[in-house]
């Protein structure tokens, strides 16, 4: 009887043991809350595209500027970069003025056949999408440019 209560005991630490483990790791897999700073908050679609980087299905991080000049920088506001998690497919979201000012950026700076880089507009922010996986790829195109 003894044995039994013992055995019944370690039985149930254990449990509780793996079920904090378990608790332990999924925490470690939550996302950090990307903010769009520096950016206005009139602008017609920050509120749409930080929706859209904070829920993607894999988590972005924010990465530096790469140093890169664009033509008709004149017509950007701001300039955000980050890259996916797993995937390490990096996007850019550049916001302007307006719709016209996003493509006029797209189509001076990022129009070349270059290996899966693939640019897009959603009302005035143009977002470039680059990685290895070109399925990864058009997958974020098109959560950027709304469809599912």
């Amino acid at each position: 009887m003894r044995h039994l209560i013992i055995l019944i005991i370690l039985i149930g630490w254990i449990s509780f043991s793996c079920q904090n483990q378990a608790k332990t790791s999924s925490s470690k897999e939550e996302k950090i809350k990307i903010e769009l700073n520096d950016l206005n908050d009139e602008h017609p679609n920050k509120t749409q595209m930080l929706w859209l980087v904070n829920n993607y299905e894999e988590a972005f991080i924010a990465d530096d500027n790469n140093g890169k000049t664009l033509e008709h920088d004149d017509l950007i506001q701001k300039a955000y970069f980050f890259h996916s998690k797993m995937s390490q497919v990096s996007v850019i979201l550049i916001f302007c003025k307006n719709q016209p000012d996003a493509l006029t950026v797209g189509e001076t700076n990022f129009s070349s056949n270059e290996e899966n880089q693939k640019y897009g507009v959603n009302g005035a922010v143009l977002f470039v999408v680059k990685g290895k996986d070109t399925e990864k790829v058009n997958q974020v195109l098109s959560w950027f440019s709304g469809e599912e």
